[in-house]
């Protein structure tokens, strides 16, 4: 969070001559907002938050204002946050009182996880000093106390009384097996093998990448460098420790050291700016662009604001007005995520998410998926009616590098390895599903296909890039088995029961909340909707690409990099 973007709002608001925003360690875990008002008028903080909330995401909004007479400065004319008073919640109003039991219950829970001495039912979880982080907290202590929800239902779901009338509606929820009804454009029709004879690839020229400092933009960057068509402009937002060139050339010493020469690092230039901005068209107007890369994301599956919508669906249609501007081709970066979940069995095991498809009545409750299927939907329904020259590339699982192991500079993010984490902290995996499939996409040979791809002929649109060599999860535990963690194989129901007294651990039931997050509730059977790449398989072959096995060596180096860092905690 931008302090000073909340203080500038706070400054525009009648009567404020001064403010100060500060983050605060919360007693529930993670931070919370305060902010300190200098007036000489007494200020109504609910209009003030109001006047923040209008204008600024909700995650913005200090959970606590103080009135102050004047802002602490040190002798460098800095604010000086030592001196700044303790906040207090004082300026909370009374709200109202819970109607029912579950209401009662669950405003008990949320005083507890926050140490709070009341909450009312109208009361907002996040308004109120909680956090993703202590949201997790929260779960776990419903759980505990019989009360069925998972993660995403706390951001859905934010107060007391909200979450009680969803549990109440959800107790008589029937999900039936849908009829698939496929709701696609034509454009996605040639996506099948019958047409791969027709492709090809041209040079992509001088490209725009977006999110070039992430693990997937910034092999990007190196890939297209490389192959030496063109030159790269990169739009990166920087921040008060770095500029965004020097974001840049961070990221570039620390993935690939010295091994970009100079000539290289001439054809790249950056620009200040972020695929969200409003004029992004008129920044970009008399840049030479002849491909779009989009590798900027939200990748965090659950938000109490709209930060996740902003950037994965908003700022997509900001680069379709770019490429249309610029007659530009736009490779945007998906998920095989999009392809939703099955409710019950309301989708057949049977049907996967092909090249041709889209839309087909999964479910996308989720955030994360949601806002990229939009993203998706954006493109497709512009290069029907805008004659956009668009594609779409659904990554994988991205892991580290097959050439030597390197992993993403934030591993703590990956959802795959946070879920291994998750295992070896249980000490436990069940042997029921110990032939899932665990697809491994080394991201320097991601970065190869999406480049390759970029460079196809308009009418191929769509791409589910993974790799298609999986391992079972018995050969992941197996690794980890012989690195010395030690993870038992049960039963289904000795594991539940493991997982249930880990929950009582507070310190534990944080670190396993990446299980927490997707599971059932209320009985629920959720199924994650699997894929298929045969077509873009076929179509990487053509173009003289192809996927490498992942064998247990490149699993050793990725578990044996991660540790590194003690990532996985101590051996047993």
């Amino acid at each position: 969070v931008e302090l000073t973007e909340i203080e500038k709002v706070i400054r525009e608001y009648e009567g404020i001559k001064d403010a100060t925003v500060a983050a605060f360690d919360s007693p529930a875990g993670g931070k919370f907002l305060a902010a300190y008002v200098v007036s000489d008028s007494e200020i109504d903080v609910e209009d003030l938050h109001a006047f923040i909330g209008a204008r600024k995401p909700p995650y913005m909004v200090p959970s606590v204002t103080m009135q102050i007479p004047r802002i602490p400065l040190n002798v460098n004319s800095k604010v000086d946050r030592r001196k700044l008073p303790v906040p207090t919640p004082s300026g909370r109003n009374a709200g109202l009182m819970p109607s029912n039991e579950m209401e009662k219950k669950l405003c008990d829970i949320f005083a507890d996880v926050l140490g709070l001495e009341e909450v009312f039912a109208d009361d907002s979880f996040f308004a109120i000093g909680g956090t993703s982080i202590s949201a997790s907290k929260l779960v776990v202590s419903c759980m505990n106390n019989g009360i069925p929800l998972v993660y995403k239902n706390v951001f859905d779901n934010p107060t007391p009384k909200a979450l009680a009338e969803f549990l109440k509606g959800y107790s008589n929820k029937q999900v039936e097996r849908k009829e698939i009804v496929r709701k696609d454009s034509g454009v996605l029709a040639y996506n099948v093998p019958e047409n791969l004879d027709e492709i090809s690839r041209k040079p992509i020229g001088d490209v725009l990448l977006a999110g070039a400092t992430g693990f997937l933009g910034i092999h990007v960057l190196k890939e297209v460098i490389d192959l030496g068509e063109g030159s790269v402009t990169c739009l990166i937002r920087g921040n008060k420790k770095q500029s965004a060139e020097d974001r840049l050339k961070t990221m570039l010493m620390y993935y690939f050291g010295g091994s970009i020469d100079e000539s290289a690092i001439g054809r790249i230039k950056v620009i200040e700016a972020d695929i969200t901005d409003h004029d992004l068209v008129d920044v970009l107007s008399k840049e030479h662009i002849d491909t779009i890369i989009n590798c900027a994301a939200i990748v965090k599956h659950f938000a109490f604001d709209d930060t996740i919508e902003n950037v994965n669906h908003y700022g997509v249609k900001n680069l379709i007005e770019v490429a249309l501007d610029h007659d530009a081709v736009l490779m945007h970066t998906s998920t095989l995520s999009v392809a939703g979940e099955s409710v019950n069995d309301s989708i057949p095991e049977n049907v996967l998410l092909r090249e041709d498809m889209l839309d087909f009545g999964q479910d996308l409750e989720n955030k994360y998926v949601h806002s990229k299927f939009m993203g998706e939907k954006e493109i497709i329904d512009s290069i029907e009616k805008d004659g956009l020259k668009g594609k779409i590339f659904r990554a994988g699982n991205l892991m580290s590098r097959e050439s030597d192991g390197e992993f993403q500079i934030n591993f703590a993010t990956n959802s795959f390895m946070r879920s291994i984490r998750s295992y070896v902290l249980l000490g436990c995996y069940p042997v029921e599903d110990l032939d899932a499939e665990a697809e491994f996409s080394p991201i320097d040979m991601t970065a190869k296909a999406l480049v390759t791809l970029a460079g196809t002929p308009e009418k191929f649109t769509v791409f589910n890039g993974n790799n298609p060599h999986c391992v079972h999860m018995y050969n992941v535990i197996d690794v980890l088995r012989k690195n010395g963690f030690e993870i038992r194989i049960v039963g289904r129901d000795e594991f539940n029961k493991v997982f249930a007294e880990k929950l009582k651990d507070e310190k534990v039931a944080e670190e396993i909340s990446g299980l927490i997050s997707y599971m059932g509730n209320n009985g629920e059977t959720r199924r994650q909707i699997g894929s298929d790449n045969r077509y873009t398989v076929k179509a990487l072959y053509r173009l003289g690409f192809s996927w490498p096995i992942i064998d247990i060596d490149y699993i050793d180096r990725a578990i044996r990099s991660l540790e590194t860092f003690r990532f996985f905690g101590n051996r047993k």
